[in-house]
């Protein structure tokens, strides 16, 4: 729901409770996707790792929002397929996956891209590629 529905709601069934208007004060996201609140950073604690050098140590890994999406591992030769932007099969059908999108990684864990199932090709089809060929 979006933060504006959420504040209407929220109005609107006070209001109704209290029998007269209502407004919300405020509104805290306690969570955005799988980030909760408590690992949020302050604008203040950013700019003194950006002085520091240290921006690096509050970044999480890259493919952490894709966490809903099933992991699917790939030979080295498929890796290579995928580096290169080419579709690709794998043993797993989507049948078996609850959604048509997938996190690709290398036989060594790095994430490589997002794919797509087709249908047609009965492959698995490289979306978005984020690494690059070595």
């Amino acid at each position: 729901m979006q933060q504006r529905n959420v504040y209407s709601l929220a109005r609107v069934r006070s209001g109704e409770r209290l029998g007269c208007g209502a407004h919300l004060g405020g509104l805290i996201r306690t969570r955005s996707g799988p980030f909760p609140l408590e690992e949020s950073v302050t604008l203040e604690l950013l700019e003194n790792a950006v002085t520091e050098g240290t921006v690096h140590t509050l970044l999480c890994a890259s493919d952490r929002v894709l966490n809903q999406y099933p992991a699917i591992t790939l030979t080295a030769e498929q890796t290579q397929q995928v580096l290169h932007g080419n579709a690709f099969q794998v043993q797993i059908e989507p049948a078996q996956l609850p959604l048509s999108l997938a996190r690709i990684y290398d036989n060594e864990g790095r994430f490589l891209a997002i794919a797509s199932w087709d249908e047609e090709q009965s492959r698995w089809q490289p979306r978005k590629v984020f690494a690059t060929p070595s």
